[in-house]
């Protein structure tokens, strides 16, 4: 050895001065001649190994080293010859047999069959087709989830759901596989959990299992195969690894009394460790016994302990968790009972919440490859390792080992020791195929898109098969549709679908070269719009593309939306591609938006093109409301708020309570905290307004009319009603179908069936094809994510909840970190909610859950109860509590006791800096203790309506009109004649009701410390209106007489003690508004009462009254007049850009407004018409500046070009334009917001003045503008 650098070097002269020659020949004749640079890759080989030292060292800690290595020996032995190469042979046979190493002179005659060969294939590197170097390899594999098996988060997938099922098999023909999990291998009978037998084995066939061995368990159970593929437990390993029954006993003790100590502890105060840990789903923890079929026990595990792992927590600094706090006590009290247990044995932290106990040394993933390479005498070089690095995995322990080459497939997780070859289950498979075909290392870990390399190698042996070609061109896209999801391609920043759809398609040349500009242009867009526009541009640059075949090979959203809405105007409508095409293409000329966005949708951004910017995660643009509405989202607001926005240009905000537990909304948060861990805000109210908000007919039918009104909709549609299915995206689509044919062939019909308010028809959107390619997209999503995964179930499951909860996840607002405050910026788009914004008052729904108190003090717990149940007494009081269950029994909710506790529920930015805004605030019109109190019930929200009444803001209350459950008791039926009436001991008044809401105000004020105790709140601190309804005597008497039917007396019977989600539906009548002197104490205070007359009312005959919608909003209108006027006169200058004409007039038109002094009275502002960004915006022109001072001998106001917001063009009074052109923009881009406006046009007047010959434009400009402001439009303004 102390040569061998001295030989090292001697060799490497004599071959590259061409006097040496060397040829390895092995066992089977098979000759390699070795080069120049493969001499100190030997070496490196030889030292590495260093055979014979069991003591060898190896210095592989630098993974970069590590890699390159094995490259450049690959490299070496893999230029070897062809075996089948005839004149190879005939070489071969030369030779003799026996020899090993057979070293020649340069100066050696050759043999007369090296003369003869042919001097290219000498010059050409040959595979060898017999076994390439990398059979010699042991292929080892941890997971198997997120490895070998699509990862899911309670173990049901199995090897049949796997991409790589096939490829394994045929590696197990060909190599050596060791699979390391820390799962079991049998199934767990009572937790009905799978083991890898199941999910596994039973998919190999059993004559490939012979070259598979199974290490289970964390390493601890040891299981290969017979050439029958029968079972063969490992005894002499496993009996080393098995714990035996007296420590067994030990640890089961110990286990036990810890984790019934930890469970007592959380039981006794539930709401202290749900705060500390708010995504965890507490539950018992379970003790797992990892056993054989003997019985005997190879490993302990401790489930469900919550730990500083996971995504959230609440701990404070230096704070233990709870598992590492027990992993002390389990080690501490073993040992107390066993001084050198810790010596055979060790306790371990595991994935997110686990705690596992087995042999020490002798165990683990590490220990478990290290065996196998120790038995089966492979060296640690002659290995390839393919983990899993996610929190669920110990396959990071991997790196311990020296000498072994190790490859992730974990996203955006870089561990050093492990190279990364790609994302999921895609890139795994890249590799194998690249085993199988023998290609070396160096060109595998070359190749940066795995996933898309493998998913095309997929799709080329799809199209060998001889069914592909019959498939049609849908059939085409489903295919691409599978293989994309299954090859986890949107983890490829690349137009990975445009490779897909190239190769998938049978193309004509020019659609091809225009796709191939498409993927080169991919990396050249960081945004998703610029990106599409681009798109549009290549669409435009070739003639005759297909616009269908084209568009669909963009993005998989486009290709769905095209191949659905085609079928449905071709089939259902009647129609033809034509039409089709040309409603997009009017659609993207209304909207001003790249077609690909319009087919794309709002959703699923994040997913398909994860790498670019999405205007959806940008923080929007929202000019604040003017009114803000505090309550819930029952019909008789929603209907309200809509007429309002029809009725008036108000831009409304409405906050919305947030501890609704009832009915569909209360499935889908009950299903998230149990599969999640958190609850979500009820998204039953938020959903239904958001919907209502958008005033569109078309898309309220689509997601709430179609349902609500399944039973007159029955002639009509398949979909109608709630949806119970497996899957949600087939509704969709049919629902979709029939919504579109409704609305263009029976739009009279329905019209009649639908309760649209006087100002709406049934009409399809200027939206219509980007509405409903969102909800193509969505559906996909929620099937994919959610629904097929088992987190939600389709059981009478509403739309608007699947639209909030589907937005809510896209978003990220529901995630690994439980639920973020974040904005439905693609529901405010989905749904055009410009001058509308629905804002849940908190997004901590698990501490704002509703606990009523009665005047006897008991406890009503849950909304669902209070608004739903018969009381015996008046509620009195109502508090938040935290829902630790999901039942409606005191253990599942905690009171809070104060509100100045640390995890009081908070106020959302959003529904807080509205209520600042607010120039009215409205509230009422719905139920008292469960719509409009739980949103007072922050002191937050109750301080500033106090501050707006002091600032002279209209503080408007809506009095309810119908009987309520919930401020009734001793509701009954009563049987008289022979029939059925509704009966109402009692109810609240107008007055005890308002009384509750100043004493509920009061109190969170006084707990936070804003008022001090000893002071008394008065109601007109808090409301300056009420609006009640006149009704008289005689109507009185009529609507307090409910008679119902038998049936609905009987079900009213059975529910009123229980409580039902919705059964308030059938309480009718009226309530007693003011009794005694309650209206004059009212107008006491200066409160005003307006009061509704009897026409002003509606739904009198069937005894559910309720104001007219018209009726309210001339009331808001008049009190909203009479406060805050505007004062100034509103002038607005607009042209294409904002940086030349707009601002020109803007600089004259402020010029002569500061020269009169007319600051006070007139203001202007400027913008420019188009709503794409441009380069330059933002600027200033600087040469139009200095021509207006040399002209006016003054200083301009200072104008930066930007684009016109919606708050401009409502505020204008007089809107002055550049030109025709100008003006079509803006009233295509302001739909209705122009009506009423003194409108301009600056071309046209240019007739009525003295021409401008100069050749400084600026100049000629700012001349041209004065002459036309001042001689024309400046008498006019004045």
């Amino acid at each position: 050895s102390s040569q061998q650098p001295l030989f090292e070097k001697l060799l490497k002269e004599k071959i590259a001065q061409g006097k040496l020659k060397i040829q390895l020949k092995d066992e089977e004749g098979k000759v390699f001649e070795v080069k120049e640079e493969d001499i100190e890759v030997g070496f490196n080989l030889a030292r590495t190994c260093n055979f014979g030292n069991e003591n060898r060292e190896v210095n592989q800690n630098d993974e970069s080293k590590e890699i390159m290595f094995f490259e450049r020996r690959q490299e070496g032995e893999g230029k070897i010859q062809n075996e089948k190469n005839i004149q190879e042979k005939e070489r071969v046979q030369e030779n003799k047999k026996n020899t090993v190493l057979n070293t020649q002179s340069k100066n050696t005659n050759p043999s007369s069959a090296v003369k003869k060969r042919d001097k290219k294939k000498e010059n050409k590197e040959m595979v060898s087709s017999a076994e390439n170097i990398f059979n010699n390899y042991l292929l080892a594999f941890g997971g198997p989830d997120g490895v070998l098996i699509p990862y899911d988060r309670f173990r049901r997938t199995t090897l049949e759901d796997s991409i790589l099922k096939d490829i394994f098999l045929k590696l197990l023909e060909k190599y050596k596989v060791v699979i390391i999990s820390n799962q079991r291998y049998y199934d767990d009978p009572r937790t009905k959990e799978l083991g890898l037998q199941s999910r596994l084995i039973n998919y190999i066939p059993p004559h490939l299992r012979k070259n598979l061995t199974l290490y289970t368990s964390a390493g601890t159970f040891k299981i290969g195969f017979d050439e029958e593929g029968r079972e063969i437990p490992d005894e002499s390993y496993n009996k080393n690894t098995y714990i035996e029954p007296e420590y067994v006993e030990i640890i089961l003790s110990v286990l036990n009394e810890v984790k019934n100590n930890w469970w007592r502890e959380y039981e006794n105060n539930p709401s202290l460790w749900r705060n500390k840990y708010p995504i965890f789903n507490f539950r018992e923890p379970e003790i797992i016994l990892h056993k054989d079929k003997e019985d005997h026990i190879h490993a302990i595990t401790l489930l469900y302990l919550p730990s500083k792992r996971l995504e959230a927590h609440n701990l404070e600094k230096g704070e233990k968790d709870v598992r590492e706090a027990l992993y002390k006590e389990i080690k501490q009290k073993i040992e107390n009972r066993h001084p050198s247990f810790w010596n055979e044995f060790e306790v371990r932290t595991s994935g997110l919440t686990s705690i596992d106990i087995r042999k020490k040394h002798r165990t683990g993933k590490r220990y478990a490859l290290e065996n196998y390479l120790f038995e089966n005498k492979i060296h640690p070089e002659n290995t390839l390792v393919f983990g899993n690095l996610d929190y669920y995995s110990e396959d990071i322990s991997f790196k311990e080992i020296k000498g072994i080459y190790r490859f992730s497939n974990t996203p955006h997780i870089q561990q050093k020791g492990f190279r990364y070859i790609g994302s999921g289950l895609g890139s795994i498979y890249y590799f194998m195929e690249g085993l199988l075909n023998n290609q070396d290392l160096n060109t595998l870990l070359a190749q940066k898109y795995t996933n898309l390399e493998a998913a095309l190698s997929y799709l080329r042996k799809e199209k060998q098969s001889p069914k592909y070609n019959s498939l049609t061109y849908p059939e085409k896209l489903s295919l691409l549709f599978e293989i994309y999801h299954k090859f986890n391609l949107t983890y490829t920043d690349t137009a990975s679908w445009t490779e897909l759809f190239i190769e998938a398609m049978d193309i004509k040349a020019q659609l091809r070269s225009a796709l191939e500009e498409v993927k080169d242009s991919y990396s050249n867009y960081k945004k998703i719009k610029d990106y599409f526009a681009n798109i549009d541009n290549i669409f435009n640059k070739y003639k005759n593309l297909d616009f269908i075949e084209f568009y669909s090979a963009i993005d998989p959203r486009c290709a769905r939306t095209l191949t659905e809405l085609l079928k449905i105007y071709i089939n259902r409508l009647g129609k033809t591609k034509d039409d089709f095409i040309k409603d997009i293409k009017n659609e993207v000329q209304s909207l001003n938006l790249p077609i690909s966005y319009i087919l794309a949708g709002y959703f699923q951004d994040s997913y398909y093109l994860r790498y670019k910017e999405s205007i959806l995660k940008e923080k929007q643009a929202r000019s604040p409301p003017e009114v803000v509405y505090l309550g819930g989202g029952g019909k008789a607001t929603t209907t309200f708020l809509m007429t309002l926005l029809a009725k008036t240009l108000y831009r409304i905000a409405c906050i919305i309570s947030g501890s609704d537990d009832g009915g569909s909304s209360w499935k889908i948060m009950e299903a998230l905290f149990n599969k999640l861990g958190f609850y979500f805000i009820p998204p039953g109210d938020a959903a239904g307004l958001a919907i209502f908000l958008s005033n569109d007919s078309f898309k309220i039918f689509t997601f709430f009319w179609s349902e609500s009104e399944e039973k007159k909709l029955a002639d009509y549609m398949i979909t109608r009603g709630r949806i119970t299915a497996d899957s949600l995206y087939p509704i969709w689509i049919k629902r979709i179908e029939e919504v579109l044919y409704l609305t263009e062939y029976k739009t009279k019909e329905i019209e009649n069936i639908l309760p649209l308010l006087d100002t709406q028809r049934l009409k399809k959107p200027h939206d219509l094809i980007l509405f409903l390619s969102s909800i193509i997209t969505l559906g996909e999503l929620l099937d994919r994510e959610l629904i097929s995964k088992g987190i939600i179930e389709l059981d009478k499951t509403s739309s608007p909840n699947l639209l909030l909860i589907g937005a809510a996840y896209d978003l990220e607002i529901i995630g690994k970190k439980g639920v973020l405050p974040l904005e439905f910026t693609s529901i405010d788009k989905l749904l055009n909610l410009e001058r509308a914004q629905f804002i849940p008052v908190t997004y901590d729904y698990e501490r704002s859950a509703l606990v009523g108190k009665y005047e006897s003090d008991k406890y009503i717990y849950s909304q669902t109860l209070i608004t739903d149940k018969g009381h015996e007494e008046f509620l009195k009081e109502l508090f938040f509590a935290h829902r630790i269950g999901t039942g409606y029994t005191q253990k599942d909710f905690i009171i809070h006791p104060d509100v100045k506790a640390k995890f009081y529920p908070e106020p959302t930015k959003q529904a807080i800096e509205a209520l600042r805004k607010a120039k009215v605030i409205i509230m009422g019109n719905g139920s008292l203790w469960t719509s409009l109190i739980p949103v007072l019930l922050y002191p937050e929200v109750a301080q500033i309506l106090i501050k707006k009444v002091k600032e002279g803001i209209p503080v408007i209350y809506i009095a309810k009109i119908k009987a309520d459950l919930e401020t009734s008791y001793g509701v009954g039926v009563i049987e008289k004649d022979n029939k059925y009436y509704l009966k109402i001991e009692e109810q609240l008044s107008l007055g005890e009701q308002l009384e509750a809401i100043r004493k509920h105000v009061e109190r969170v004020l006084k707990e936070k410390g804003i008022i001090p105790q000893g002071k008394q709140l008065q109601l007109n601190e808090i409301i300056t209106h009420v609006i009640v309804p006149q009704i008289d005597e005689k109507t009185r008497e009529e609507l307090e007489e409910v008679e119902l039917s038998e049936e609905d007396a009987k079900k009213l019977k059975k529910v009123l003690e229980k409580g039902e989600p919705q059964i308030s539906k059938y309480i009718k009548g009226v309530q007693p508004l003011f009794t005694g002197d309650e209206e004059q104490q009212i107008k006491n205070q200066g409160i005003k009462i307006i009061k509704a007359k009897i026409n002003d009312l509606e739904g009198i005959k069937d005894k559910k009254p309720v104001y007219r919608n018209e009726f309210l909003v001339e009331v808001i209108k008049k009190i909203m007049d009479g406060g805050e006027r505007k004062a100034k006169l509103n002038i607005l200058c607009v042209c294409n850009y904002n940086y030349n004409r707009s601002p020109a007039m803007e600089m004259v038109f402020d010029y002569f407004i500061k020269k009169e002094k007319l600051e006070n009275y007139i203001e202007v502002n400027s913008g420019g018409a188009q709503e794409e960004n441009k380069n330059g915006w933002g600027a200033t022109n600087q040469a139009l500046t200095e021509a207006f001072s040399e002209i006016f001998n003054a200083k301009p106001k200072k104008i930066i070009s930007k684009s016109l917001s919606i708050e401009q063009v409502r505020n204008a009074d007089i809107i002055v334009v550049a030109n025709e052109e100008v003006l079509n923009t803006i009233k295509e881009r302001f739909k209705g917001l122009l009506k009423g406006k003194h409108i301009f046009i600056l071309e046209k007047l240019k007739d009525q003045i003295e021409p401008v010959k100069l050749e400084n434009k600026e100049k000629k400009r700012i001349l041209e503008t004065k002459q036309i402001i001042e001689k024309i439009l400046w008498p006019e303004i004045i």
